[in-house]
């Protein structure tokens, strides 16, 4: 369930943030060159390739790149198959390196006593002065949607398929009923208060563990941007995971065997994720009755809590509501499944 999640995760969200491939043939001199190479890596956008003019062409025609580029003097040269949605971000960047060195060359013709890194330190100063007050506002409301394809497909699909992993955990005590391994368990020292906690514990654990791995993947790996509350993902995911234990107790106390248990998860689980967002946002569906159902299934707070504290930057104290939420269905759900299991059996 782990690597399947990552993988979901990943081709879902677009994965890491990909380099745009560039390759360029040059017509200037190597130190030109190496100049305008050096601006486009600092970036981190393009991850350039130097060829010759034959190799960009052979390049194109075989789909290796979508564009090249062929610097020349005082201008340059977009090469293309067809037209991208890559090619204004090279326009833009390349427009701003050309028109930075005919600055610096007009100011060394105007300045021909001053050695190179003079001049450089000049054009420094001088596009360094503020020529306008710039102030931000923003366009975004209150009832405004923030989306990141990335997260929402990690917080979606790490929330979805942790609720197989946890919920076959819960399920031992339904099997060991059926196999009779129950009853001897009961006559043993071992009180059953114990007997729950431990399975509960185990199934926890193993959920959060899941969950740790495939967030750490993205951070540390991927380099995916949590929007510096990592950690904090790392807490709020608790309420959920013990929410979701509640919920396989209590399916649980409702099917009569196995057979029936093996059906009903992957109902409930694949309704849950596409009702409560984890699929796509749920701040696009219109829908009322939908949106009713969704305030009834954890996975919506879930959710809720993990984009409230990446995406829009909420408080602990705007994530308390949604966390209680989650602890009071925990509540409710742990004692009716309990109740439900003890008087099947």
């Amino acid at each position: 369930m782990t690597a399947v999640s990552i993988a979901f995760a990943f081709l879902m969200g677009g994965g890491s943030q990909q380099l745009i491939p560039l390759p360029v043939v040059s017509e200037l001199p190597q130190e030109e060159t190496n100049h305008i190479i050096e601006q486009l890596n600092k970036e981190d956008v393009f991850m350039i390739e130097l060829v010759e003019e034959k190799e960009l062409k052979e390049m194109l025609e075989n789909n290796q790149a979508q564009q090249g580029v062929i610097l020349k003097e005082k201008e340059y040269t977009i090469q293309q198959i067809v037209e991208t949605d890559k090619q204004p971000i090279i326009i833009q960047y390349l427009n701003h390196i050309y028109l930075e060195m005919e600055q610096i060359e007009q100011l060394t013709e105007t300045m021909p006593e001053k050695d190179e890194d003079s001049i450089q330190v000049l054009y420094d100063q001088l596009t360094s002065q503020e020529s306008f007050d710039i102030e931000k506002t923003s366009f975004q409301g209150e009832d405004g949607i923030i989306y990141d394809a990335n997260l929402q497909a990690i917080f979606g699909f790490s929330l979805f398929f942790v609720m197989y992993t946890i919920s076959y955990s819960v399920v031992d005590i339904l099997r060991e009923k059926e196999l009779g391994i129950w009853d001897r368990l009961i006559l043993s020292k071992t009180s059953k208060w114990k007997i729950y906690v431990s399975t509960f514990l185990y199934s926890f654990f193993v959920g959060y563990l899941q969950v740790l791995i495939i967030f750490s993947v993205f951070q540390y790996v991927l380099d995916i941007d949590f929007y510096g509350t990592f950690y904090s993902t790392l807490l709020l995911i608790i309420p959920y995971l013990l929410s979701i234990i509640a919920l396989s107790m209590l399916i649980s106390g409702l099917v009569k065997n196995m057979r029936q248990f093996n059906v009903v998860i992957p109902l409930v689980s694949v309704s849950m994720a596409m009702i409560s967002g984890a699929y796509w946002p749920i701040e696009i569906v219109e829908n009322k009755a939908l949106l009713f159902v969704a305030d009834l299934l954890p996975l919506t707070y879930g959710m809720e809590m993990l984009k409230g504290a990446t995406l829009y930057q909420y408080g602990w104290m705007d994530l308390l509501e949604p966390t209680t939420i989650l602890i009071l269905m925990t509540v409710v759900m742990m004692g009716i499944g309990i109740n439900l299991v003890e008087k099947r059996h």
